[in-house]
């Protein structure tokens, strides 16, 4: 067995295939400078190259033509689970595990799965594969093999069938140093609170969180809206609620959307051990039972109301005699219960919170679901007729017509119903930018603007797409054909001068006098002769920035918080030790003249650093060569007397010294600025975010105007 199949967690290991979903997640929440259990990650061409090495690659074909019909070959999978059970590594892979390892520091290690569609935005199988504590180095390489194995078990292969999984599960393989947390929880960083409003969900128990989100406890919970907290729950401190409240906001911003979050505290210091986005939200309707008393209550973990006989069950063997149409009503569901759980017409427990995973795999098969009743295996009795509210928490006797209540969805529409009643004066045109808003338009609307940019310059997936210019024109020829005839004028315009030109041409040659050309749209935009669709919606206008002086642009580079826009984090520290330069003077002999040249060698001094979004940095390789590349940047540009710009690493977040990037920046400015180009230059960037003004001008920059939005008109503008 040849090749590296060990890799540090963060760095190069954010690549899902080669590392799975949750090693990816880890290794981009320490790029991110997030504290994160240091580990490694054992990537996925290793089990391949394993099973290989085992002899059961004709099995593993069997079991993955059978998995892509749907009925998976379980006497397959099991010998493919028995020979890595009973096998054992090749040597030289073990020897890649123990040093990767050995690097770790003394103590417990925590053997995790990462499956190429573990903790995926479909999928999350949680609980079903294994995730395993060792003592130290020697049972490192058993764990390994049973996590392999975990992929091969019916509930896994089960679970993979019901979420429409077609193929064989690859598994890489994380290691590391294994937090004894006094304090452990998941964090929802938005889920629907009990009042159908959005909160931040924090359940925690004491110790680990295992028995969490395996169900086999009811968690305390926190629910976290607006501002920072000023109480400490039970069990957790007010610095830690704090600290998570604004953990979720960023990972929100950093990982494009709401995030379940595993996470733990170990004398006072906060770990984040997993992030994952949430598979499947909290239904959005609401229980309207008020004048019915339930026979028991609990929390409301997955929405939807199901009705039928109970079935109770102690086990796995009592949980599979469930009849299809029955609520399964168990202690606690676990990973092997899956095949009886979507057969149900609803779960409920005795204990668990929101993110255990009778709720989440609840969420994912869309079934009602209630958890943390505290006696429903006692009150329940065996095929007494139920109806599950999911939605409220309870569970009712007998068969209950729940009325229930949830949002419409919001179209287009909505946009021109708002502009009807919000647009001021009666003669406005409005201006849109895509057909679908255009279509949507009330024959009542009279004259409608239309730039066609997007429309003529997206190809199917609405990626930016050039065309020579017949190839353009012909795409006109078809726009104008399709819009055809219909009530109202349209005024076709484009701030691209080769669709200008090529809609002049067919505009004249379609003799269509619906269609005209709107060249005074853009100017008129501002006036009130016409103004974006969204203006009704938003109250505001687009303010426009005049183009800063030379001066002013560096002023505002040698001085970075004084610009406008987000402001840049800026940290303080000193500059890399001697012994660190010295290597890099090693390898780049000039590196090290360059700053022995200008007095820098030894500064040890304080000073500002702006962070660099850490998106630049990819691999090692390059984190090793971006330092001093970046250091050199004034004596490649053959800058006369500027000195090195200086870099520095803080937990995995690359920033620059802020005085020399200001005047490398300074003396770049001087170097290129022209007033002809820049104008110009700056407009068509301008130009290339008017194209998202539809979207952008719908929400109101106003706390207030915000305040005023309906829940109808924020949800057509969501929408």
């Amino acid at each position: 067995m040849t090749g590296t199949f060990v890799e540090s967690l963060g760095g190069a290991a954010v690549d899902s295939h080669r590392h799975g979903g949750k090693a990816a997640a880890l290794g981009r929440l320490l790029e991110l400078g997030h504290n994160v259990p240091p580990g490694f990650v054992i990537t996925t061409e290793a089990v391949s190259t394993v099973l290989e090495f085992l002899g059961v690659q004709e099995h593993l074909k069997r079991l993955e033509a059978s998995l892509n019909d749907g009925e998976p070959d379980l006497a397959a999978a099991q010998r493919i689970h028995d020979a890595l059970r009973d096998g054992h590594l090749p040597d030289s892979l073990t020897a890649q595990i123990n040093q990767a390892a050995a690097a770790l520091a003394a103590g417990p290690l925590i053997v995790r799965s990462s499956a190429t569609v573990e903790d995926s935005a479909s999928h999350s199988f949680a609980g079903i594969f294994e995730s395993i504590q060792v003592d130290d180095v020697d049972g490192l390489e058993r764990a390994v093999r049973e996590v392999w194995g975990s992929v091969y078990t019916p509930r896994a292969l089960s679970y993979a069938t019901v979420t429409e999984v077609d193929d064989v599960p690859l598994m890489a393989v994380i290691v590391q140093r294994f937090i004894d947390a006094d304090r452990s929880g998941v964090m929802f960083t938005t889920f629907a609170a009990p009042d159908g409003a959005p909160a931040t969900l924090i359940e925690h128990v004491e110790g680990t969180a295992e028995k969490l989100v395996l169900g086999e406890v009811t968690p305390d919970r926190v629910w976290l809206t607006g501002s920072p907290s000023s109480e400490s729950p039970a069990g957790l401190s007010h610095r830690a609620v704090n600290e998570l409240h604004t953990l979720a906001g960023v990972l929100e911003q950093q990982f494009d959307g709401p995030q379940d979050v595993e996470w733990c505290v170990l004398a006072d210091e906060l770990f984040v051990v997993q992030t994952r986005p949430i598979t499947v939200g909290a239904g959005t309707g609401a229980s309207t039972i008020t004048d019915i008393e339930p026979l028991l209550r609990g929390t409301a973990a997955s929405g939807g109301v199901g009705s039928g006989s109970v079935h109770v069950a102690f086990n796995i063997e009592q949980a599979l005699a469930l009849e299809p149409g029955q609520v399964l009503v168990t202690t606690m569901t676990n990973p092997d219960m899956v095949v009886a759980m979507r057969n149900s017409a609803g779960i409920v427990t005795d204990v668990g919170g929101m993110i255990c995973h009778a709720a989440i795999v609840s969420r994912e098969l869309q079934l009602s679901c209630v958890v943390g009743t505290g006696s429903a295996t006692a009150t329940l009795e065996e095929s007494r007729l139920v109806t599950v509210d999911g939605y409220g928490g309870a569970v009712f006797d007998g068969e209950v017509a729940l009325a229930t209540e949830a949002a419409a969805p919001a179209t287009v529409a909505h946009l021109w119903d708002m502009w009807d009643a919000h647009r001021g004066a009666a003669d406005t045109v409005p201006v849109v930018h895509s057909r679908e808003t255009l279509d949507a338009a009330s024959d009542g609307a009279g004259a409608i603007g239309f730039v066609v940019d997007h429309e003529l310059r997206s190809d199917a997936r609405g990626l930016w797409a050039d065309g020579t210019p017949a190839e353009l024109e012909r795409r006109v020829g078809v726009l104008l054909a399709q819009l055809g005839d219909g009530p109202g004028r349209i005024s076709l315009h484009s701030d691209d001068p080769v669709l200008g030109a090529a809609m002049v041409a067919a505009v004249e040659t379609a003799a269509n006098d619906r269609l005209g050309l709107g060249a005074d749209i853009a100017p008129a935009i501002g006036t009130g002769a016409a103004a974006p669709l969204s203006a009704a919606v938003a109250g505001s206008t687009k303010a426009r920035h005049s183009l800063p002086s030379a001066e002013e642009a560096i002023g505002r580079a040698m001085d970075p918080t004084q610009g406008p826009g987000p402001q840049p984090q800026i940290k303080m520290g000193a500059m890399p030790s001697p012994e660190q330069r010295a290597e890099w003077w090693r390898i780049l002999p000039e590196y090290g003249r360059y700053h022995h040249e200008f007095g820098t060698a030894h500064d040890g001094g304080e000073y500002p650093w702006i962070e660099i979004r850490p998106e630049v940095i990819i691999t090692p390789l390059l984190k090793s060569l971006v330092q001093p590349a970046f250091e050199m940047v004034p004596r490649v540009m053959g800058f006369a007397g500027a000195a090195p710009m200086h870099t520095k690493w803080f937990r995995g977040r690359f920033c620059v010294r802020a005085d020399t990037f200001g005047q490398t920046w300074a003396a770049i400015v001087n170097a290129t600025w022209s007033p002809e180009f820049m104008p110009e230059f700056l407009e068509r960037v301008r130009r290339s975010y008017d194209q998202l003004g539809e979207v952008v001008e719908l929400f109101p920059s106003e706390a207030d105007d915000l305040a005023a939005t309906s829940i109808p008109e924020m949800t057509a503008l969501i929408t």
